[in-house]
């Protein structure tokens, strides 16, 4: 039995987005940038204004979408039986098994200094053996 999990992830941030004719305001960077790039700055901060006090801004909820997120389980099951009765099952499992780094999302606050910074990533690959009786 195996199973596969492809999906994005939505951002939710509550700030204020400049327009696009100021300069450097574009949230987007080129699609061509290396991970440790992405890792240190994933959308450009100068697109960013915080709010007024008292409002709440305009961008809209689940505007950009995170880091993508690719999950490949595996599992193999083995019935040996012992009697009529009583049986064991040998169990070999994996979680992302190959071992793909799936990185989590920024940091939204924006008075901190990590901001549009990802400070986090999922597990890594674990494998797992056990043995199941059963009577």
């Amino acid at each position: 039995m195996s199973r596969a999990f492809l999906h994005s992830r939505r951002c939710r941030w509550a700030c204020t987005i400049l327009p696009p004719p100021a300069a450097g305001s574009n949230e987007y960077f080129r699609g061509d940038r290396s991970r440790n790039d992405t890792i240190l700055q994933y959308l450009n901060r100068t697109a960013f204004a915080p709010n007024a006090l008292g409002t709440f801004g305009n961008l809209g909820r689940n505007r950009f979408r995170g880091p993508g997120f690719i999950n490949f389980d595996f599992g193999l099951h083995k019935n040996f039986p012992i009697t009529e009765r009583v049986n064991t099952q040998f169990r070999f499992e994996t979680f992302n098994t190959f071992n793909r780094v799936n990185l989590g999302l920024p940091v939204v606050n924006q008075s901190a200094g990590n901001f549009m910074r990802i400070t986090t990533a999922g597990d890594p690959r674990i494998l797992q053996f056990a043995l199941r009786l059963s009577f």
